[in-house]
């Protein structure tokens, strides 16, 4: 038995009372002890529980449960939130979107997507109209006129040229597909960054829509698509009588005018763009199709979506058709000038103008700068007033332009006018009018090397122009940068065209920044013809509000959800990057902006303790919530610093007023890299004349003039010789084959030239010119024999022609030689003559010859005669959709339609069956053509016959010499243009006399032309001649009536002075059935006078003739054509640059031709008996 007074333990014992109290309940009853024993039983209990509660807090506070709780805990909530944003959410219910509620672009230009995508657009468009040529992908990045280049990694990925509404469709499905970003290209010319990728994607250049759709002359509208060129729609409209007014910068294209909504100098009587759109086809991002409106000159119907998208720069769809409207084209037009003291007097005249409701068709203002800077180019053929000009064009009728005249001439003289001058003839209007024509040409042409251009826009009311204009200049030349103005001040729009280099870039962003600002101030526009781009878009907000253009994003969002279409552009889709600006720079001095000087002085409390003093500038974003143009502040605006602003450094203004001496607007260098043997800079030795001519023709501002000397007498036998006086080159080709053979630099002042990238003329490390942009004379003896080019052979000294003078000591190295004056009493064959000329540090080279061989000595001998080497030369003007197959360098007529091609590079050869070869034999041969006329199309009727019937039939043998003779001599070359760039469209033909779908395949870059028509017995055989070998290949025998096949090939000579010179490459050919007839004379072909042709072919045809006949051939036919009475002229095509030697032929030149017809064959003769143009049906 135990007792309470026993030691054991307490749970024992406890165990043992509660045993002993359930055995003994009875007997114990309520005594003492038993409540002793319950009391400690509830006590153990308690601290049973206290203990076990402890236990559980202690678990509760143990550190790594706690983590691992934090981590299922935050791991849950960012689940719950990734899997929340697949959820459907609810559509915004608000009318706009702003800018902090848009969601980032989600574009996928992962490698692998856009290799995949690549592979779709090939299946659409053809893998030669897809490329990913370096060379493409840069030229659709940036432009010489453009301020913003895209960045390695914005580049796109590449080019598509899509050749059809529904092909643009296609792509655009691919690319909504796979989330690709596209930007649009058609002519390249836009300002403000508008075609620039920032987002890499893909470029969809319109080039080979070009076409001209549909002409409806009675509703006064034409149908094109995008990139038809207004300046070739309007050659094509002025044979009807018709013309498009808006005529902005040479070169733009159709599809960037609609994409910018913009004008030129026509605006102030006829209006912008947007005022001669009717309607637009176009691709939506996804690829829907929609047309915007029918023909109509107005309608009520509907929302006007055609508004919507002109001006819309590619950013809500891509712009495939395009409905404008025409206007009558003016019975009489004419020019008149006029000077004046100063801005404010020529705005003055300006006002009394409109004020009076004269209806002049433009007036322009060019300001001193402007007017200097012509003077110095010499880009026009005459010497201007150096004073504030304004340029006046009238229409109308003639009596109707004269009572103009007069009445503005009398208002220019109360407003101060210091000279007045108007145009009497056609003549004089086009002089007058050239200073206008050539101002951005000529400020281009004063650049240096390095410099850009910065061509600003902006458009204020008419009264405000002569404050904005006066304001700007003297901002301008403060700065130290030098800029000229034009502008349509008729309608209040001026244009600054500033030139900087990359170290002055930030000081023309303030300048062009503060200019944009005024012009806001002043109730104007950012922009008032080139659009917004990437370089404006943060400026829309201070002239609209933003709630304006919180509206213009959620329309964008509703047409393009995806953000493909030009992202970027216009208004931004995406908060900007760290680093990048939000909004515009603005300088704001406080002195002269009481509300904005206390913000000022709060922020330099409490932020810019280590900046300037608050009395000078800052560049700041201003971003006010509802503060619109015109509105008062009530608060201090929010204002966040960005960096000090680069005018607030000192600059000092020009002390001679100008900011520029007349050297600095000098004309730029010629710049080039020297390849021995093969090159300088682009003129490749081997390049076709065709193409040297078309790139420089590309190029005038770095090339102003040109001159091209040849012999009029043997004019495809002696050389040619293209001068570039301005650039001190000379160019000489071989006159059969019209290659460039030999490049000469005969004036180093003017050019630039590098060898392996070190300078030819000055050595590393000497001292630059005194007059920046001032070359040396020339590379010294020692520069080049011990620093450049190193040791070489003996030279040649070439003696004066008198015993007394200089001579001439040639240097020659392989591929390159030059030229050294040394006294001829100097020089012995005795002497060392290389130590003699070393010694001197004066000794310059005069000129510098480029060619192809081991020694100038070796090759003189056969430099015009010797095969150039066999060096496939690329294209000068390169397209990533043109790819070019072999030359033709030979085409030998065998008679009976039966037409040899030989290649050039290599020694094959493909035959052409005049009624047999199809379409599709010529594409596989040669290619693609460089543009399809319609054979009825009235650009194509090059030979007017004065006594031609109405019919196309050729000329039958026994027809011959009658007196009432046609022929058809239907060819393509006169009004198309030189190059890939200049190709103009089709016209459609609905039915009539084209119903058959006759076409002319015109092939520029091989020389000839080839009409597709309904089969037709081809021409006999020459008397004596049997049919050539039957296994010539391609030719394809048809039995189809009504298939298209060859009928008739145009061979063209590209002869210096003919009328359609440089509009084709020269095609030398070969008539080999006259071979009998000539022993060792060679074959009778292209270089071959007339005369000769005439006689042999006479003999040989001798036999074919009826007996009555005294003319085996059919009589002459003179076709009057006078330089420059046409657009095809070659005078016109260089841009009046032409000459032969020191003058300009006159109107009865080589130019007039006469036609002789054979069976088979028409020869189109020029005055000189050489054969321009030879027909071969």
């Amino acid at each position: 038995m135990l007792k309470c007074g026993s030691a054991a333990h307490p749970l024992r014992r406890a165990q043992a009372l509660r045993s002993l109290a359930a055995g003994n309940e009875q007997k114990l009853g309520r005594s003492f002890q038993g409540q002793v024993m319950g009391s400690i039983g509830a006590r153990l209990r308690r601290e049973r529980e206290q203990r076990e509660q402890y236990e559980k807090w202690r678990d509760m506070n143990d550190p790594a449960r706690n983590w691992m709780l934090t981590f299922l805990f935050l791991s849950s909530v960012g689940i719950s939130y990734w899997l929340g944003t697949y959820w459907p959410r609810e559509p915004e219910q608000t009318s706009t979107l702003p800018l902090s509620k848009t969601r980032p672009p989600a574009h996928n230009i992962k490698l692998e997507n856009m290799q995949a995508a690549w592979a779709d657009f090939v299946k659409i468009v053809g893998k030669d109209n897809v490329s990913t040529d370096e060379d493409q992908i840069s030229a659709h990045a940036t432009s010489d006129w453009t301020t913003h280049k895209a960045g390695p990694d914005e580049r796109s990925f590449c080019v598509v040229y899509p050749g059809s509404t529904e092909e643009v469709s296609e792509v655009m499905k691919i690319c909504h597909q796979r989330k690709i970003p596209v930007s649009a290209y058609s002519g390249g010319t836009s300002i403000e960054g508008q075609f620039t990728p920032t987002r890499k994607g893909i470029s969809i250049d319109f080039g080979r829509m070009d076409k001209v759709l549909a002409l409806h002359e009675d509703d006064l509208d034409v149908v094109v698509q995008p990139a038809v060129g207004w300046e070739e729609l309007n050659n094509e409209l002025a044979e009807k009588g018709l013309f498009f007014p808006p005529d902005p910068g040479p070169g733009a294209m159709i599809g960037g005018m609609v994409g910018t909504g913009c004008s030129g100098t026509n605006a102030y009587r006829y209006g912008t763009m947007r005022e001669w759109v009717l309607s637009l086809t176009v691709v939506m991002a996804d690829g829907t199709i929609l047309k915007t409106r029918q023909r109509p000159r107005k309608s009520s119907a509907g929302y006007d979506l055609t508004k919507l998208f002109i001006g819309s720069e590619g950013t809500l769809g891509l712009v495939t058709e395009a409905t404008l409207k025409l206007t009558v084209k003016p019975e009489s037009m004419s020019v008149a000038v006029c000077s004046f003291p100063s801005i404010r007097h020529a705005a003055t005249c300006v006002s009394k103008v409109v004020g009076k409701g004269i209806p002049v068709a433009a007036v322009e203002i060019l300001d001193d700068n402007q007017m200097k800077v012509i003077n110095i180019s010499k880009t026009t053929s005459r010497t201007w007033a150096e004073a504030p000009t304004l340029f006046f064009k009238f229409t109308g009728t003639p009596s109707g332009v004269k009572e103009q005249i007069a009445q503005v001439q009398a208002l220019a003289s109360q407003a101060g006018s210091k000279s007045f001058e108007f145009a009497k003839t056609e003549t004089e209007r086009d002089e007058l009018w050239s200073a206008r024509k050539e101002a951005l040409w000529s400020t281009m042409s004063a650049k240096k090397e390095g410099d850009r251009v910065w061509t600003g826009d902006v458009a204020v009311p008419m009264s405000r122009l002569p404050q904005l204009i006066e304001e700007t200049k003297a901002d301008i030349q403060k700065s130290g940068l030098f800029a000229s103005i034009v502008g349509h001040v008729g309608d209040g729009n001026f244009h600054t065209i500033l030139l900087y280099n990359d170290a002055q870039r930030k000081k023309a962003e303030a300048v062009v920044s503060r200019m944009v600002k005024r012009a806001i101030e002043l109730e104007g526009t950012v922009s008032g013809e080139h659009g917004v781009g990437l370089v404006k878009r943060d400026y829309l907000p201070h002239e609209l509000g933003e709630t304006t253009v919180d509206a213009m994003r959620q329309i964008k969002k509703a047409f393009d959800p995806l953000c493909l279409l030009n992202c970027d552009k216009v208004i931004r889709m995406q908060k900007p990057k760290s680093g990048e600006v939000k909004e515009c720079c603005w300088t704001v001095p406080n002195q002269q902006h009481s509300s904005a000087s206390w913000t000022f002085k709060l922020l330099h409390k409490q932020i810019f303790q280590n900046h300037r003093a608050i009395d000078e500038c800052f560049c700041i974003i201003f971003t006010p919530k509802q503060l619109n143009r015109g509105s008062t502040i009530d608060k201090p605006p929010r204002y966040t610093f960005v960096q000090e602003c680069c005018h607030c450094a000192s600059n000092p203004a020009d002390p001679l007023g100008l900011v520029a001496s007349s050297s600095s607007l000098s004309m730029p260098l010629f710049t080039a890299q020297l390849h021995p043997g093969r090159a300088l800079g682009f003129f490749t030795l081997g390049a076709s004349l065709h193409d040297v001519l078309t790139r420089v023709k590309a190029e005038p501002q770095a090339f102003p003039k040109l001159e091209i000397l040849y012999s009029r007498d043997q004019p495809v036998t002696e050389p040619v010789c293209v001068v570039l006086p301005q650039n001190g080159i000379r160019l000489r080709f071989d006159g059969p084959e019209q290659r460039l053979r030999l490049i000469e630099v005969i004036d180093f002042t003017k050019s630039h030239i590098t060898f392996k990238d070190r300078d030819l003329v000055r050595p590393a490390g000497a001292a630059a010119p005194e007059v920046p942009g001032e070359s040396s004379a020339g590379p010294t003896f020692r520069h080049i024999y011990h620093r450049l080019l190193g040791p070489t052979y003996a030279g040649e000294f070439i003696p004066p022609a008198a015993s007394q003078g200089n001579g001439t000591y040639v240097l020659s190295y392989p591929g390159v030689a030059f030229n050294f004056s040394v006294p001829a009493s100097v020089y012995s064959a005795d002497k060392d003559v290389v130590s003699l000329l070393s010694a001197s540090s004066s000794q310059i080279a005069t000129s510098m010859a480029v060619f192809s061989g081991n020694s100038w000595a070796e090759v003189r001998p056969t430099l015009w005669t010797e095969v150039l080497p066999s060096v496939k030369v690329t294209s000068t003007i390169p397209r990533g959709k043109d790819v070019y197959p072999d030359e033709v360098s030979l085409i030998r007529l065998h008679g009976g339609g039966k037409i040899q091609l030989f290649r050039k590079w290599t020694t094959s050869s493909f035959w052409i069956i005049l009624g047999e070869t199809t379409p599709q034999d010529l594409v596989a041969e040669l290619g693609p053509p460089n543009a399809i006329y319609r054979k009825n199309d009235q650009k194509m009727v090059i030979h007017k016959m004065r006594a031609a019937s109405n019919t196309h039939g050729r000329p039958n043998v026994k027809d011959l010499g009658r007196p009432d003779e046609s022929t058809d001599t239907d060819q393509s070359s006169m009004h198309t243009g030189s190059d890939e760039s200049d190709n103009e469209a089709a016209v459609e033909d609905e039915g009539g006399d084209n119903a058959s779908g006759e076409c002319f395949y015109n092939y520029f870059y091989f020389g000839f032309d080839i009409l597709m028509s309904t089969p037709e017995p081809p021409s006999i055989l020459p008397p004596g001649e049997t049919q050539v070998p039957d296994d010539i290949g391609n030719g394809i025998k048809t039995h189809a009536p009504d298939r298209l096949v060859a009928t008739k090939l145009v061979l063209h000579g590209n002869i210096p002075g003919s009328y359609e010179f440089n509009r084709h490459r020269r095609c030398r050919w070969e008539i080999s059935y006259l071979d009998d007839l000539v022993s060792d004379s060679g074959p009778v072909n292209s270089e071959m006078e007339f005369k000769t042709i005439e006689n042999l072919m006479s003999r040989k045809w001798e036999g074919a003739y009826p007996t009555d006949k005294t003319q085996p051939r059919q009589g002459g036919m003179v076709l009057n054509r006078g330089w420059g009475d046409s657009p095809g002229s070659s005078c016109e095509f260089l841009g009046g640059w032409e000459e032969s030697g020191a003058r300009r032929p006159e109107a009865n030149g080589d130019s007039t031709t006469t036609l002789y017809g054979f069976p088979g064959m028409v020869f189109e003769v020029l005055r000189n008996d050489y054969v321009n143009t030879l027909t071969v049906f």
